[in-house]
């Protein structure tokens, strides 16, 4: 479990490949342009559009296929239950009643309408996150959100928070593995006194590793000023690939979006 941990995270973004040589600022620029896009969609179609091509797009990296659907299933749970939501609780006109069990469940138009809309733009935005972790190593991620000027700080955290979850996760997969030899999840009643006791143990644990964290940092000089690399230069062909990136996306944008407005 410890190497299928490291595989979904960070180490497909390693590869040498055409999107893996850009500059993270170009790829975060264009991540940043897409998030715009899938916001400012009036329709399902343009979302769907970006969850296919980075699903596709993480196939062609060459990400196993078993992985690619553990990213997104979780999202697809999400939008589907988004969906349901809205559905049942927004809007006035039904289209479809249910009888079940002496109770009517009315689906509105407005309710479908919003919830595939909403639905769409989260496969949309997780589409667009997924393909930028493929293409990017945190590392790099970070760098580039200190360049920006985000705050300082919060990129501390982030930072300790992805170096120390790996360390939770393989903890997590330890005691998971030592549950189930001891038929911790033999039954349901002790399935969820198991995964309560798992849960609390890891919160335990990740509590007293900030402690020794912390220590461990003061003994080696921090002053609560964490120092940071710096990025290169941006490439002539790095500005030309995101201005040209940019050009399309707008293009795509206002295109799809008028051609769905006429139809």
């Amino acid at each position: 479990m410890k190497h299928t941990v490291h595989l979904f995270f960070d180490f497909f973004s390693r590869q040498d490949h055409w999107a893996r040589r850009l500059d993270v600022r170009v790829k975060m620029g264009i991540a940043v342009a897409l998030f715009g896009v899938v916001l400012g969609s009036t329709h399902c179609f343009l979302p769907l559009m970006l969850c296919s091509v980075a699903f596709l797009g993480l196939c062609c990296l060459r990400i196993p296929f078993r992985i690619v659907m553990a990213r997104f299933v979780p999202s697809w749970v999400v939008a589907f239950v988004l969906l349901v939501l809205q559905a049942f609780v927004t809007g006035q006109t039904v289209a479809y009643t249910w009888h079940v069990f002496g109770w009517t469940l009315a689906v509105k138009q407005e309710g479908l309408a919003l919830g595939f809309l909403q639905a769409s733009r989260i496969l949309g935005a997780v589409g667009v996150l997924l393909l930028l972790g493929a293409v990017a190593p945190a590392h790099e991620v970070f760098l580039g959100l200190r360049w920006c000027r985000f705050p300082k700080v919060w990129v501390e955290i982030a930072l300790l928070m992805y170096r120390y979850l790996f360390v939770f996760l393989d903890e997590a997969s330890e005691l998971l593995d030592a549950q189930r030899i001891r038929l911790g999840y033999g039954r349901a009643r002790t399935a969820v006194a198991s995964a309560g006791s798992l849960l609390g143990a890891v919160m335990v644990r990740s509590i007293e590793q900030s402690t020794r964290t912390h220590e461990a940092m003061l003994a080696r000089g921090y002053t609560g000023d964490y120092p940071f690399g710096q990025l290169k230069k941006m490439a002539k062909r790095d500005y030309q690939v995101f201005v040209l990136a940019l050009v399309l996306i707008l293009c795509l944008y206002f295109g799809i979006e008028k051609e769905v407005m006429l139809w």
